[in-house]
């Protein structure tokens, strides 16, 4: 669950102010060098794991967070965020209707919540310098969703590649 509570806490109510103040700390330290070329939002996100057994943004995982007082506070916004897309579908909310359609375009849907909100946190601060995504790796090269949520808002689409000199297919 460590995975999924890291996308969770995108909807604590405390998280936009929290990315705000990120990107304002790094835009002031960069946002006038001529020589810096953007910001990486983060580093090899796991947006699923291989072979989906403990995926980070899995539709019935987030259906099935946990909400009592002893689990982070993000679970149950992240829970009524899960619930509330599957509504918007008119989708009654419960893991059991759960189809592999649904949970790719709730992958879509939350992947796009993160690139969006985090590029915006950037070009608050720092409109004038690149937004390079979130160097994809592993699993993440393989999910279509989270390549199209990327390209949507950030200038680049990068990738970390080990043990190779070059792509293969």
């Amino acid at each position: 669950m460590a995975d999924a509570s890291q996308f969770a806490l995108m909807f604590d109510p405390d998280y936009l102010k929290y990315i705000d103040s990120l990107a304002a700390d790094s835009a002031e330290l960069y946002k006038d060098d001529r020589d810096f070329i953007g910001y990486y939002l983060d580093n090899e996100l796991r947006f699923r794991i291989a072979g989906n057994t403990s995926p980070a943004i899995n539709l019935k995982e987030w259906l099935n967070f946990p909400t009592d007082a002893s689990k982070p506070r993000a679970f149950l916004y992240a829970k009524e965020y899960a619930q509330n897309f599957m509504k918007s579908r008119g989708v009654e909310p419960v893991a059991s209707n759960v189809t592999t359609a649904l949970d790719d375009a709730f992958l879509l849907d939350v992947s796009e919540y993160y690139y969006r909100t985090a590029s915006e946190a950037i070009r608050r601060h720092d409109p004038n310098h690149l937004i390079l995504g979130t160097r994809l790796h592993g699993r993440p090269l393989t999910l279509p969703q989270v390549h199209e949520a990327c390209a949507k808002y950030c200038d680049v689409v990068s990738v970390n590649m080990y043990g190779m000199w070059e792509p293969q297919d």
